[in-house]
């Protein structure tokens, strides 16, 4: 795999990205678990996701395949669009992206005081 740096980050990320839209919508647990395996054994590491993606359990299913080696692998993510009938659920406002993050660490928080 070849691998290249993203942007002015320093990361250096594989040179194919894994889109995660189908994760749990069109590709169940298992096949998102055979898809992500598959991409890993080929050396990519670089995985794209969204918070709508399949109502948010693309974003589930990839955070249980990346759990044992999270540091191995570079993740990016969209929020902009709407996730809710507020004005303010929608777009790239300091306060929606700010909203979803938190969200996002929420559930990371109560998925992680599980185990």
């Amino acid at each position: 795999m070849e691998y290249k740096k993203l942007g002015n980050s320093g990361l250096k990320v594989s040179s194919l990205c894994l889109g995660t839209m189908t994760f749990g919508d069109g590709a169940d647990k298992t096949m998102s678990k055979e898809l992500y395996s598959l991409s890993r054994d080929r050396g990519i590491n670089f995985f794209d996701c969204a918070n709508v993606y399949a109502e948010g359990e693309s974003e589930k299913i990839l955070g249980e395949l990346i759990h044992n080696h999270r540091e191995e692998v570079i993740i990016t993510t969209k929020a902009y669009y709407p996730t809710g009938n507020n004005i303010n659920d929608r777009g790239l406002s300091r306060i929606h992206l700010t909203r979803e993050l938190e969200k996002k660490f929420k559930k990371i928080k109560e998925r992680f005081n599980r185990y």
